[in-house]
C-alpha cells in the first residue's frame, strides 16, 4: 500500500506515477492526487479540508480520516490504543493502513524526514503550524513498534535511509508492482 506524505519533492511523482492498488494521502494531498484516503490529524486541517471540499471544483471524494475524539460529519476517526497512538497525518496514515486497511506492506513516498526541510508541499495552507519538525524520535520509535508488533513491513521511498529500522529504496528503483 502507499502512503503519500507532504515533503515538496513528491508532487511531480505524485502527478505522474500510475495509480495502483489502495493509496492514502495526508492533508491536502487530494488536490494533486486521487488518491482512495485522506488522513488529516489537526483539527484546523480538517476544518479547512471540509471548507475547501464544498467549492464547485471538490475532488472526487476520499474516504476522509481523523484522530480519535474529532470525528465530524466528513471524517471519521481512527482509534489506536494510547500506547501506539499516531502523532501526525503521516503516522495516522500508517496506522489506517494496517489496522483499518490491512496492508500486508507499505510504501511511503514524499517523506522528507531525512533533510533538514521542514516544508510541506501545501505551506500556504497551514496557517497555523509553520515550521514544525517533520521527524522526531517518537515518531521513528512509533513506526518501529507498528513494523514490529504488527508484522507489517515499512519502506521509504527516498535517495537517504531514513532509519537503520526501515528499508529504503530509490524512486527510480520502485518495483513494477507499484508503477
Amino acid at each position: 500500500m502507499i502512503i503519500w506524505f507532504n515533503h515538496p519533492n513528491v508532487k511531480t511523482l505524485a502527478e505522474t506515477l500510475p495509480k495502483k492498488g489502495i493509496e492514502i494521502g495526508c492533508n491536502f494531498f487530494y488536490q494533486i492526487r486521487n488518491v482512495d484516503h485522506i488522513c488529516s490529524y489537526d483539527y484546523k486541517t480538517v476544518d479547512q479540508i471540509t471548507e475547501d471540499i464544498k467549492t464547485p471544483n471538490s475532488p472526487k471524494s476520499p474516504k476522509w480520516w481523523t484522530r480519535s475524539g474529532f470525528k465530524t460529519d466528513l471524517f471519521d476517526q481512527v482509534i489506536a490504543p494510547l500506547r501506539i497512538k499516531p502523532e501526525d497525518s503521516g503516522t495516522l496514515a500508517v496506522y489506517l493502513a494496517i489496522k483499518y486497511l490491512n496492508a500486508k506492506e507499505i510504501t511511503i513516498i514524499g517523506c522528507g524526514w531525512h533533510t533538514n526541510d521542514t516544508r510541506s508541499l501545501f505551506d500556504q495552507q497551514y496557517s497555523h503550524r509553520k515550521g514544525a519538525a517533520k521527524v522526531t524520535n517518537s515518531k521513528l520509535k512509533l513506526l518501529r513498534n507498528y513494523q514490529r508488533e504488527f508484522n507489517v513491513p515499512i519502506r521509504f521511498v527516498c535517495d537517504q535511509m531514513i532509519d537503520k529500522d526501515f528499508s529504503s529504496i530509490r524512486i527510480e528503483d520502485l518495483p513494477t508492482d507499484i508503477l
